[in-house]
């Protein structure tokens, strides 16, 4: 076909399965890249702690489909909702660094756990 890669926008994570992606990889020889959509309602920037909590809960949802379907990353633009741009000064970056550093702490069992996905000092 020309090409090495398929890339899988996860809009909705219940619409999909490894295991679909798997056959579909294995009978067209591609590979598998995931690519998140981050819309309003997952906002990992959010000031809101909910809208906060449900893109990281996405996030990991997506981290955990391309450790099962065996791709090297997540792609996407996760810093703001799609198609939004929000500045922020240093004191505000840092306080948000610092509070998803915390919320991310609480205990996981899944495939991030054993260092898919994220830096070795995470």
């Amino acid at each position: 076909m020309g090409y090495d890669l398929i890339e899988v926008c996860v809009e909705d994570p219940t619409r999909l399965t490894a295991e679909a992606l798997k056959a579909h990889a294995a009978r067209t020889g591609l590979a598998i890249g995931i690519c998140g959509a981050f819309g309003p309602d997952r906002d990992v920037s959010a000031e809101d702690a909910g809208r906060r909590q449900a893109g990281i809960d996405y996030l990991e949802t997506c981290i955990d489909l391309a450790a099962a379907v065996g791709s090297t990353h997540v792609a996407g633009p996760m810093y703001a909702p799609t198609g939004q741009t929000r500045m922020l000064d240093a004191a505000d970056r840092a306080a948000q660094l610092n509070a998803q550093r915390i919320a991310s702490a609480k205990p996981q069992n899944t495939p991030r756990d054993a260092g898919y996905g994220w830096p070795s000092n995470h």
